[in-house]
C-alpha cells in the first residue's frame, strides 16, 4: 500500500487499519507475533499519506492511549524516526 500512489488509496482505508492496529494493541502481550504485526501496520501508517490533510500523518490519528502505551515500541518499529505523544 505504501507504494501506491494516494489517490489509489480509498479515503476511509484508515478505518479498517485503526480496527485492526486497536485489536493488534490489546493482544499484543498474549503474542510475540501479534506484536510484531502491530510493528508493520504502525510502519505502514507512518508510509501512508493522509488523504484529507497532507500534513497530517495516519499515526497521529491513532488514539492517543493506544501511542503512549507503545512509545517505546513504536521507537523500535521505525528505527530513527521519534513519536512525539
Amino acid at each position: 500500500m505504501s507504494e501506491l500512489h494516494f489517490s489509489k488509496i480509498h479515503p476511509l482505508m484508515p478505518i479498517p487499519l485503526f480496527i485492526c492496529a486497536e485489536f493488534l494493541y490489546e493482544n499484543s502481550s498474549k503474542h510475540e507475533s501479534l506484536r510484531q504485526c502491530l510493528q508493520e501496520l504502525v510502519s505502514i501508517f507512518y508510509g501512508l499519506a493522509n488523504v484529507n490533510n497532507h500534513e497530517q500523518s495516519y499515526v497521529d490519528l491513532l488514539p492517543r492511549a493506544c501511542i503512549s502505551k507503545t512509545k517505546e515500541l513504536f521507537k523500535h518499529s521505525i528505527g530513527a524516526s521519534t513519536v512525539e505523544a
